[in-house]
């Protein structure tokens, strides 16, 4: 118990809608990302997306949101620069799990 402002749980709750069905219970984005990142996208900006190989995150929903991403960005502008690419022996922290892939892939396009 303690007694700081709650600012975590005021967060949780501003950002995530509950939902719930027969099958499962849990929570969704009150605005997805994946929606703002296709209507907002600046086509100068190039786009990497990195998953680790051993990520937990890395499901075919996230996967293919991430595709879904990648090619409305380049049907809207075919100049622009959007990629998905798998980091090899990372987890979900693979800036930790494998800092030297992580870096090359970042410092590949300077």
């Amino acid at each position: 118990i303690t007694v700081a402002h709650p600012s975590g749980e005021f967060a949780m709750n501003s950002l995530l809608e509950g939902a719930a069905s027969p099958e499962s219970v849990g929570v969704f984005a009150r605005e997805p990302l994946e929606d703002l990142m296709v209507s907002g996208f600046d086509p100068s900006i190039r786009l990497k997306i990195l998953f680790g190989d051993r990520d937990w995150m890395r499901t075919s929903a996230n996967e293919g949101s991430a595709a879904r991403v990648v090619s409305e960005i380049q049907a809207r502008n075919t100049a622009s620069s959007a990629s998905i690419h798998l980091v090899p022996n990372a987890g979900h922290h693979l800036y930790l799990n494998n800092a030297p892939d992580f870096v090359s892939h970042i410092l590949s396009d300077f």
